[in-house]
Parts: C-alpha cells; sequence; structure tokens
C-alpha cells in the first residue's frame, strides 16, 4: 500500500511539473511606442486610442508579427505625422528569454519618412544583446500576410521563410545603407566579422 501511495504521489508531482512547463509558453517582448502592434500569429491586436503596447506576448518557436510604425515630429501647434505600410516580422523565440524590438535612431522628420518607406526592426535577446535572425515582408495585403501568417501552434517551420521576402534588391541596399549609418563602431565590425 505504502509502495502504491508513493508511485501515486511521484506521478502527481512528475504530472504537475510536465503541465506547469508546457502550459508557459508565453516569451516577452518589448515594443518601441512607434510600433503599431497589428497581428501576432493571425491574431488582429486592439489599437488603443491613448497608450500602446509597450510589450507584447509572443510563444516559444516560431512567430510572425505585423506591425507599422507611427510618428509625430514637430510641436503641438504644426506636427508631421508619418506612417509607414504594414510589414511582417517572422522570426523564431526561445522559452524563457525575453527580447526586445528596436528601432534605428531617427533625429528628425526627413530620417522618419526615409525609414518609414522600408520600416523594419532588429529583434535582440535583452540578457546579452545578441541578434535574432528576422525575416521581413513588405508590401503584402492585409488577406495574403493573413494567409502567411498561419502557424502551426509550437511550429519551427523553416521552409519557404525564404519566400515571404518580397522586396528588390534597390530596398534591401537602402535599408542596409540607412542600418549602417545608424550602427556604432563596434556594431559595424560586428557586422563585418559575420559576413565575412
Amino acid at each position: 500500500m505504502k509502495l502504491y501511495l508513493s508511485i501515486l504521489m511521484f506521478a502527481c508531482i512528475f504530472s504537475v511539473q510536465l503541465l506547469a512547463e508546457n502550459t508557459n509558453t508565453a516569451v516577452k517582448i518589448k515594443v518601441p511606442e512607434e510600433l503599431d502592434v497589428l497581428y501576432i500569429n493571425g491574431e488582429k491586436q486592439r489599437q488603443f486610442l491613448f497608450g500602446k503596447k509597450s510589450e507584447i506576448e509572443a510563444r516559444t518557436g516560431l512567430n510572425r508579427v505585423v506591425l507599422r510604425y507611427k510618428a509625430f515630429w514637430g510641436d503641438d501647434d504644426d506636427f508631421d505625422k508619418v506612417v509607414s505600410p504594414a510589414f511582417m516580422l517572422q522570426f523564431t523565440v526561445k522559452q524563457g528569454v525575453d527580447y526586445r524590438l528596436e528601432l534605428p535612431v531617427i533625429n528628425d522628420v526627413e530620417q522618419a519618412k526615409t525609414y518609414a518607406k522600408s520600416a523594419t526592426a532588429l529583434l535582440y535577446a535583452q540578457h546579452n544583446r545578441a541578434i535574432i535572425d528576422v525575416k521581413i515582408s513588405y508590401h503584402l495585403d492585409e488577406k495574403s500576410m493573413l494567409q502567411q501568417m498561419t502557424v502551426v501552434e509550437g511550429s519551427n517551420e523553416t521552409d519557404g521563410v525564404k519566400d515571404l521576402v518580397k522586396y528588390s534588391d534597390n530596398d534591401a541596399l537602402k535599408q542596409l545603407g540607412f542600418w549602417w549609418q545608424q550602427a556604432s563602431d563596434v556594431q559595424r565590425q560586428q557586422f563585418l566579422q559575420s559576413v565575412l
């Protein structure tokens, strides 16, 4: 009887631990205030009139998030609103790590307008500032974007990821130039070492 109770208690404890591990799949990602989060893995996100989400929850594994850059430049009486078309980021994250999306430093409305033409964001692991590989899709209408966002729960799919990138070589060169100008000397050296 004691052996039976011991086995039963062990089974219960083991089951509770497994359940706790499997339900804790949310990963936190901090988002800059200039980015509107439109969709997370196909689920439309609520937009608030005042205040934006400063943090989103993604799931462990493959995620697809649709964002839009929106910023106001100027003073109270005279300002410019700069808005980018929606763009989709596809990335894989790990459980137990917090992440941060970051934009380049934008100092004026002209830089903001240039950035908005081919907006993107870098994804970092907060604990070590490691850059996470992100695939970007541009120039997609809402219907095709939603079709591409269909991901099997917990999937680590990578097939077809490169097919999602819908920008020309010229757009890529513009982005590289923009990010190069924003990077510090240390970041430039790290980039050069990673590609050589």
